[in-house]
């Protein structure tokens, strides 16, 4: 399972994200959740942060997703930016 963890201000601006792989053996195994850890910084204005957000990479377990000769229109989300402004609702 991949995720973005995006750390944002209080404005819904983002400071900085990365990309975060999550252990699925532990679901696998009979575990309730993935688990995983990860390093948000440093970066310029991080001290303002309000909330991590976690933006989950939708693509479905097939060894031809994103591959557009196979005919298939998914395109993986790109990574937000600083200075993006996310909606949260």
């Amino acid at each position: 399972m991949v995720l973005t963890a995006c750390a944002v201000d209080g404005a819904d601006t983002v400071l900085l994200c990365t990309t975060v792989t999550a252990n699925e053996a532990d679901v696998r195994a009979g575990g309730a959740r993935a688990t995983a850890d990860t390093w948000l910084g440093p970066a310029a204005g991080l001290a303002d942060t309000a909330r991590v957000l976690l933006l989950p990479d939708q693509m479905t377990p097939d060894p031809e997703a994103g591959d557009p000769l196979a005919g298939n229109v998914y395109r993986p989300p790109s990574v937000p930016l600083p200075g993006a402004r996310l909606r949260v609702s």
